[in-house]
């Protein structure tokens, strides 16, 4: 069982993160905790971390390039007709399209994840700010639980519609050509409707639509 972090590049969030994630959970379990990033941190941030949270947290450094069967024009960061892209997502942040990119196949493709039963997906803005007093893992274990996941949002705003471009035509697709019915209700309307946009103004409803949609990208990619 391992807690990871999916990329992190904030240094002040980073700390603040895993200093939280071990006083009110990690302590109690000490789980193994791998921070994944692209030549963000050096060896003096590193050792800081180690040497006032946790020697066993293990920094991992690894290496992109877009994939060759992408074009670089259909990246996220030159969809310029979107208001968000236009505004906050500029070629800069291709780093992060990297990581989701890795997200989505590193259960495949990345060796050191298979050595353990699950896994904990944060970013660094990820803060345990009170004590949990149980172990998620062992009610996942205990229940059979394929995974689980959590939100504390109650709606989706315009810029995280935006973020979501082409993930119902994808989902729709891949459904249609594996003759799956969702067994998700909210879901299964939008995909029976070809319209993901009629849940706007109805929060949860759609806020739950945004965490499916990201639940059925990663398990796809997973089998």
């Amino acid at each position: 069982m391992v807690v990871y972090f999916l990329f992190a590049c904030r240094f002040k969030a980073l700390k603040i993160c895993l200093k939280l994630l071990y006083e009110n959970y990690n302590n109690k379990y000490n789980y193994p905790v791998l921070v994944f990033h692209n030549n963000t941190y050096d060896k003096d941030f590193i050792d800081e971390v180690c040497n006032n949270i946790n020697s066993d947290i293990k920094f991992i450094n690894l290496e992109f390039k877009i994939s060759e069967n992408v074009n670089e024009s259909d990246l996220f960061y030159n969809k310029t007709y979107l208001n968000y892209v236009k505004t906050r997502f500029g070629k800069d942040k291709i780093n992060y399209l990297h990581a989701i990119t890795w997200k989505v196949n590193c259960y495949n493709n990345f060796e050191i994840l298979n050595n353990y039963d699950w896994v904990m997906i944060l970013d660094d803005d990820s803060f345990f700010t009170k004590s949990i007093d149980f172990d998620f893992f062992e009610v996942l274990d205990k229940n059979n639980y394929e995974f689980g996941t959590g939100y504390s949002k109650n709606g989706v705003d315009q810029n995280e519609r935006d973020c979501r471009q082409e993930l119902h035509n994808f989902t729709m697709n891949f459904c249609k050509k594996y003759n799956i019915t969702p067994k998700n209700q909210i879901l299964k309307k939008c995909l029976e409707n070809n319209n993901d946009l009629y849940l706007m103004g109805k929060k949860r409803e759609e806020m739950k639509l945004h965490l499916y949609y990201g639940i059925v990208v990663i398990v796809i990619f997973i089998i």
